[in-house]
């Protein structure tokens, strides 16, 4: 009766360890697909987590083309833990992304997906095996083989920051951003801040 009292307090414990692992691993999941009536996918989309709920479709459109490099950034601070795992079933495909968690204290977490520029053997023999041949072109539908080499207009992004149990670790109320075709959304704060100091460089070689 002690041995089985033991076990069982040993599997509560494992439990109770595994629910702790998930909620510090804050999950972005970033998968091509749209749907049809999504705005379009714009340069920078600043955006408010809703109940620690992030989602967000948007289709590429001929203003933006297609779309080869994205990228999804929230301030480590509004992540339980801190950090993102950032995850894509377009990397099956050649997509590059990060290989780890992002975590950068009291800055910015990115995950940023990049589209290959030739298509390999191994993304022509994965279509293949899951039934959807890579014929060269776009077929249309919107699945894996249109985005090979980027993700095509008419076609869209889905990102969505649930674990695969359910649980989103994201605190409500903090701000998100996705970019697309530029460089990630740090970046670009960083090219804004330089060129708001430019005014103050010109005054100063002037005098």
């Amino acid at each position: 009766m002690l041995k089985a009292f033991k076990a069982m307090a040993v599997v509560a414990v494992v439990l109770f360890a595994s629910s702790i692992v998930r909620a510090d691993d804050t999950r972005i999941n970033n998968n091509g697909g749209g749907s049809p009536g999504d705005p379009q996918c714009g340069l920078d989309v600043p955006m408010t987590v809703s109940n620690a709920i992030y989602r967000y479709n948007c289709n590429a459109t001929a203003a933006t083309g297609t779309i080869t490099n994205f990228s999804f950034g929230v301030p480590d601070a509004f992540t339980i833990g801190g950090g993102l795992t950032c995850q894509s079933n377009l990397t099956e495909i050649g997509w590059t992304g990060p290989s780890g968690p992002v975590h950068n204290p009291g800055g910015e977490d990115v995950c940023t997906f990049t589209a290959p520029t030739s298509v390999s053997t191994a993304t022509i023999n994965f279509l293949k095996s899951i039934n959807d041949p890579y014929t060269g072109k776009p077929d249309g539908d919107c699945d894996l083989d249109d985005f090979v080499l980027g993700i095509v207009v008419n076609c869209g992004v889905h990102n969505n920051n649930l674990t695969p149990t359910g649980f989103s670790p994201f605190l409500g109320g903090g701000t998100v951003s996705f970019v697309v075709n530029a460089p990630e959304p740090s970046s670009i704060s960083l090219v804004l801040i330089g060129l708001a100091g430019l005014p103050l460089v010109r005054r100063r070689f002037a005098r």
